[in-house]
């Protein structure tokens, strides 16, 4: 318990200590913003690229409860941070004693997780709903009770009301039903029917338990009713794409124009659709065949799916209660208590806003981004920075799932079935990109073409997606096997969200929170099995005592850096895109110069260009600037005006204005390290003569600058650029502050100070 609250401690001083100290990210003031327009009272319009209107109805009460301030504002993202320890405490009958102690520890000292939680975002507030979704998906399973189905309905409405990337969570919940029901399939095929089996849980849901139904219905009504169930299901989802994503998924004016290039002049979409409606027909067929026999009669190693068909039917009143629930929370929040019923559709178009429109609405928009690259990155984007701020988490993973995997009496079996596609993975991609092959086939590899459809520029990135699959399929099917539920889910999660957000295409820091959230849930259940698993004497409790606390030193060290050093810097790599404070230095003047003209917040101003976010935030307050958009720079007198640099050499502004240049907010785009140019630094062991004035000697030399620039970027956050391309190296847009020269004159004097109104406006009247 004193570790606990220790750990409580550390997370709270480290997650609220100097929290409104940097400036506003151009995405917090966007979310701090339209939550201080919703706390005046002046309502809130759905956006989508803001995500869910979650985050902002939470925003107005934190502003109506305790003010409007840079620390309030970022109070959402802090409370979300602090309920992962809450949420984490109840995973412990999953993790155990010691696994809970290592999961809480691995959230306090995640460098991820604590940054995020400082920031305001959705996705630290998200993450601490979706594990207690997954906890509750766990519990519903396990216990069958109706506090679960329902905790977890709601929950998962929660999520789908904060971010679009729910839809990354509930795949990966679909695809692990898919992957154990198949498992446990294959894994009782020469067992009966008839035999009795260790369901996966212990509702107790049958009559007779062992049998999994009292009678049966003869085979041809059970032929009949996977008949009709495929039809229902293919009537529906035909009706739910063309309302849903044909406009955003074109698969029949695609098919329909490559059968009319071929030929087959009258075919038309309805025609296309009417063909892809009897292939899933046929397609489903089989598949609602094999849920019906499931559904019937237990089948496999444990039952699973028999079991889960089950259980979902006898809660099938509380799962339609939370589903109502649902529809009516996701539709009163979306419209912002029924206030906006109306609105346009991403197209343009006046349409109703049902939750099916709403939600058509958000995919149109997010697909569009996707396909637009808007923010784009390489697929193992999110590795260099788990590696990074990330290492003893990875590392703990990898080792408990290596050794899950190819431990026990057949790891050799397993470990050679591993090996095995991606040795021919390799071979096949070596042979693709060797003169041989261009020389016989007259084909190479367009990697500018999977780049823009699959997002992957690389070899080693489709090793990198064989190995994502082979973890999905073989090592969740075998610890499924193997009986151990938890593990499997939290492991197919977990590389489930890695592989998504990898392939997604728009790649941006804080999303690699979605994937350290499982993996801290995970490296406290292999922490507690190796508890478990060895006998704790003196030398190794000190051994290990030692490794955990380099671990967490180094942890918090990360921390220290990125969030009290360099928490607006684009010398860390979590810090993406981050306000200048020179912006908050221009805040200031801007006040001073209020003040000190005494015109307060009705101060004349323009601002204009990549300065506006975050200073609609910082400028709330201010009422004399929004009109001046269309006011053109050669003609105005505003006292202040800021403006793009390069938009501000205007003769009116050079000739009449004291211009200061300053930042908006800078990036570092790190060029690639060489990894066969760092291989050479072996090149060390070699007899030094063979090292001097030589090819080999140049090669060692280049292997040792490599490595430099890397050990200066971890010791010091010494960023090194590209000579070639500067500008993306270390990049920055900047703002131009102008104030009028004849200031004083034109502001202080008697005349203008007897214009005033006698009536100031200065402290906020109501109405």
């Amino acid at each position: 318990m004193l570790l606990m609250a220790a750990i409580a401690v550390f997370a709270a001083v480290t997650r609220l200590y100097d929290v409104s100290a940097k400036p506003l990210h151009h995405d917090e003031s966007l979310f701090a913003y339209y939550g201080h327009f919703l706390y005046k009272g002046h309502g809130y319009v759905y956006q989508p690229i803001l995500h869910g209107p979650v985050l902002q109805n939470v925003s107005a009460l934190f502003f109506l409860l305790f003010g409007d301030s840079k620390f309030t504002m970022r109070l959402p993202a802090v409370v979300g941070g602090l309920l992962l320890l809450v949420v984490a405490w109840f995973w412990r009958r999953y993790l155990g004693g010691a696994g809970v102690i290592a999961a809480l520890a691995a959230i306090a000292l995640s460098p991820s997780l604590t940054y995020y939680s400082r920031f305001l975002r959705n996705d630290v507030p998200y993450l601490a709903a979706t594990l207690w979704c997954a906890l509750m998906v766990l519990r519903a399973a396990e216990t069958g009770e109706r506090r679960y189905w329902l905790w977890g309905i709601l929950s998962a409405t929660l999520m789908f009301s904060m971010m679009e990337s729910s839809i990354f969570f509930f795949a990966a919940c679909a695809g692990f039903l898919v992957v154990a029901a198949g498992a446990d399939w294959l894994g009782g095929r020469r067992l009966s029917p008839e035999a009795p089996r260790r369901f996966p849980g212990h509702a107790v849901i049958f009559a007779p338990r062992e049998r999994g139904g009292a009678g049966r219905p003869p085979g041809w009504l059970q032929v009949l009713r996977g008949i009709a169930a495929a039809m229902a299901l293919t009537a529906a989802a035909a009706w739910f794409f063309r309302r849903m994503f044909a406009d955003t998924v074109p698969i029949g004016p695609v098919i329909a124009s490559l059968l009319n290039a071929r030929g087959w002049d009258t075919v038309t979409d309805v025609d296309v659709y009417a063909v892809l409606s009897v292939l899933l027909f046929l397609a489903l067929v089989p598949l609602c065949l094999f849920v019906m026999a499931h559904y019937q009669r237990p089948h496999g190693a444990t039952g699973m799916l028999h079991y889960l068909l089950r259980l979902a039917w006898a809660r099938r009143w509380i799962i339609l209660c939370g589903v109502a629930i649902s529809v009516a929370f996701y539709a009163t929040i979306f419209t912002t208590y029924f206030t906006n019923t109306r609105g346009q559709d991403f197209w343009g178009r006046d349409v109703l806003l049902t939750p099916l429109q709403i939600y058509k609405n958000t995919w149109d928009y997010w697909i569009d981004q996707h396909k637009l690259h808007r923010i784009k990155g390489p697929f193992h984007y999110y590795w260099s920075l788990l590696l990074m701020y990330e290492l003893p988490l990875v590392a703990v993973v990898a080792a408990g799932l290596w050794r899950s995997w190819f431990g026990g009496p057949r790891g050799r079996r397993h470990l050679v079935a591993f090996l095995v596609p991606q040795v021919l993975a390799a071979g096949l991609l070596w042979m693709a990109a060797s003169q041989w092959y261009r020389d016989r086939l007259g084909y190479r590899i367009d990697w500018n073409f999977l780049d823009d459809h699959l997002h992957v520029s690389h070899p080693v990135h489709l090793l990198m997606a064989l190995l994502y699959a082979q973890i999905l399929v073989h090592a969740t099917g075998l610890l499924v096997r193997r009986g151990h539920w938890s593990e499997a889910f939290l492991v197919f999660w977990t590389v489930t969200s890695l592989f998504a957000y990898s392939y997604a295409g728009e790649k941006v820091p804080w999303l690699v929170v979605h994937v350290v959230g499982p993996m801290c849930l995970l490296s406290g259940l292999y922490v507690e099995r190796w508890a478990r698993g060895y006998r704790l004497t003196r030398p190794r409790i000190a051994v290990a005592a030692a490794v955990a606390g380099i671990a967490a030193l180094w942890q918090a060290r990360n921390i220290v850096f990125v969030c009290f050093i360099h928490p607006h810097s684009p010398q860390e790599r979590l810090v993406y895109n981050h306000t200048s404070p020179d912006v908050e230095w221009a805040v200031d003047r801007i006040g001073e110069i209020a003040r000190a003209t005494n015109l307060g917040t009705g101060l004349p101003m323009i601002i204009r260009g990549e300065v506006e976010w975050p200073l609609y935030w910082y400028l709330r307050d201010y009422t004399n600037f929004m009109g001046a958009r269309d006011e053109p720079l050669e003609t105005t007198m505003r006292p202040v005006v800021l403006v793009n640099w390069e938009a501000s050499g205007v003769p009116n502004l050079v000739r009449n204005y004291t211009i200061r240049r300053l930042k908006v907010r800078e990036w570092w785009e790190p060029p690639m390290l060489n990894p066969l140019v760092l291989a050479d630094i072996f090149r060390w062991l070699t007899p030094r003569e063979s090292l001097r004035d030589s090819v080999h000697g140049m090669r060692f030399a280049a292997a040792v600058t490599e490595w430099k620039k890397l050990f200066h970027y971890l010791a010091y956050r010494q960023i090194w650029l590209n000579p070639d391309n500067v500008y993306w190296s270390n990049g920055v847009n900047e703002f131009a502050f102008c104030v009028r020269k004849d200031l004083g004159e034109t502001f202080l004097s008697h005349a203008a100070q007897t214009r005033l109104p006698r009536f100031r406006t200065d402290i906020p009247v109501y109405p």
